[in-house]
C-alpha cells in the first residue's frame, strides 16, 4: 500500500511540473541551455560576461563537437551579451538547419579566466516529456528541461 501512495505522490507532482510547463507556453523565457536552433538562416544566444575582459571567444559547434564558426572579440564590457549567428561556417558555407551549441571563453588584459555563462532567450511555444521522464519546453525551436529556465516574462 504505501508504493501505491508513493507513485501516487509521484503522479501528482509530475502533473504540477507539467502544468507548470503549459503554463510557460506563450511566454518569453531565459535559459542557460547553451544549444539553440538554426532556422532561417540564424540562431540565436545571450551570454554574459561577469568581468571586464580583454578577449571574448564564441564558437559554434555542431552535434558532433566540430568548431563550424568561431569570432573573438576584444574590450568587451563586464553584463549581458547578444550573440546572433548567420548560419556559416568561419569560411562562408551556409549550414542547415537544425541544433547548434554555443561555447564562451573569456580572458582579462592578464590573460586570466573570466568567467562566463551562456543560454538562450524566446518564447515558448510547446511543453512535453522526454522519454527519460524529464520535462521539456521548446524555445525558439530547440527542447530544452524545464529546469534550465532562469527566468520568465
Amino acid at each position: 500500500l504505501k508504493t501505491n501512495d508513493y507513485l501516487k505522490t509521484i503522479a501528482a507532482h509530475s502533473g504540477d511540473t507539467m502544468s507548470n510547463a503549459v503554463s510557460y507556453i506563450g511566454k518569453t523565457v531565459s535559459t542557460t541551455d547553451p544549444t539553440a536552433t538554426l532556422n532561417n538562416g540564424s540562431a540565436n544566444w545571450n551570454y554574459n560576461v561577469a568581468d571586464d575582459a580583454a578577449a571574448v571567444t564564441l564558437k559554434v559547434t555542431d552535434s558532433n563537437g566540430n568548431v563550424l564558426y568561431s569570432e573573438t572579440n576584444t574590450d568587451v564590457a563586464s553584463g549581458d551579451h547578444g550573440f546572433t549567428w548567420d548560419g556559416k561556417t568561419s569560411s562562408g558555407k551556409a549550414m542547415t538547419s537544425g541544433d547548434y551549441t554555443l561555447s564562451v571563453t573569456a580572458t582579462d588584459a592578464s590573460g586570466d579566466t573570466v568567467a562566463t555563462t551562456r543560454g538562450v532567450t524566446g518564447t515558448v511555444s510547446s511543453a512535453s516529456t522526454a522519454s527519460d521522464g524529464t520535462i521539456e519546453i521548446t524555445v525558439n525551436g530547440s527542447k530544452v528541461p524545464l529546469s534550465s529556465v532562469t527566468s520568465v516574462s
